[in-house]
């Protein structure tokens, strides 16, 4: 079987996936405006901008098969003029796949249950995950290899550069309770980059005293899950998400997370994985300080998590619905 994946090559996503779908199938990964050569059993799109729209006949006429992933933002950050043009590669995909039943339910409704017999859950596996099960680093061992201050707790704020992070709003939240002592913050803004607004977040962090690092070079698997074991807090209260990859592996890493309340992580809720909620932005300078004063009895709240993680987000557990995904089962 022959699979095309159309997608951002760099995206340590569709790399994982095509790495992983290679073990079954032979796989070609192409950019989101490149053209396809040859024929398909399947394509898998994990992009529905203007120029897969405009092209998705000819994507038809190669790929005997057309499925389509929601990254999320495709779907919860378009008006309702491009939600109508996406018709266009909904009506052609045999199946439209989804990591969060949530943002399911979500299309479902707003398509008015068009497409419901289309609908299927199949979420990426988490290559770090991997990394972070077998990593014999201590949590001091893996501040050192990014150099942040090993008698500090380090609390990231956010995990890429995109505006809808929220990191200025986070920034002054926290300055305004004062900024906790023996904490270090930092900010990953390895991809999804916005110069202007990038040095916007840096010009108020300087402004505002925090002692911070920030992190700019796009990090690779295993220097990801170094991170997060570096990482004591994680602040994630973006304006939208499906489930956050990044949240989940500083999960797994044992972090307290400060999150949105507005964000829909049901499945965590319901298998009691611990997350300290806002209903606001402007909370979380209060609720980092709580986290702070209490960190040591917190930390005992996610104990059980680590194996329910695993079986919802590593590649060994979600391997097989892309499997079957591409066979059409």
């Amino acid at each position: 079987m022959r699979v095309l994946i159309i997608g951002n090559p760099e995206s340590e996503h569709i790399k994982g996936l095509a790495k992983h779908t290679a073990e079954h199938f032979d796989v070609d990964v192409i950019a989101r405006d490149a053209k396809i050569r040859g024929n398909y059993d399947v394509c898998s799109l994990h992009c529905i901008n203007s120029g897969v729209i405009n092209n998705i006949k000819k994507i038809e006429k190669s790929c005997k098969r057309v499925v389509t992933r929601i990254w999320g933002s495709e779907f919860l950050r378009v008006s309702d003029k491009e939600r109508n043009n996406q018709r266009k590669v909904y009506s052609v995909s045999e199946n439209i796949a989804f990591s969060n039943p949530e943002i399911l339910k979500a299309f479902d409704e707003y398509y008015a249950h068009e497409y419901s017999k289309k609908l299927v859950i199949c979420r990426f596996g988490i290559e770090p995950l991997g990394v972070l099960r077998n990593l014999k680093m201590t949590r001091k061992e893996a501040k050192r290899y990014y150099s942040l201050p090993e008698t500090r707790l380090v609390v990231a704020i956010g995990y890429n550069a995109s505006i809808g992070q929220n990191h200025l709003s986070i920034i002054k939240s926290i300055s305004k309770r004062g900024l906790p002592e023996l904490v270090h913050f930092v900010v990953p803004m390895t991809y999804g980059r916005k110069q202007d607004y990038v040095n916007s977040v840096i010009k108020l962090l300087d402004e505002e005293g925090f002692d911070y690092t920030l992190l700019e070079e796009r990090m690779n698997p295993t220097e990801a899950a170094i991170f997060r074991k570096a990482s004591d807090i994680m602040i994630q209260v973006q304006t939208t998400d499906v489930l956050s990859g990044s949240m989940l592996e500083h999960l797994y890493a044992d972090n307290i997370v400060i999150t949105g309340d507005w964000l829909p992580y049901k499945v965590l809720d319901d298998n009691g994985i611990f997350m300290l909620k806002v209903s606001y932005v402007s909370q979380v300078g209060e609720m980092l300080t709580f986290a702070i004063n209490n960190y040591e009895e917190l930390c005992k709240e996610n104990k059980d998590s680590k194996e329910f993680i695993w079986g919802l987000a590593s590649w060994e557990a979600n391997l097989k619905s892309w499997i079957n995904l591409y066979k059409g089962g």
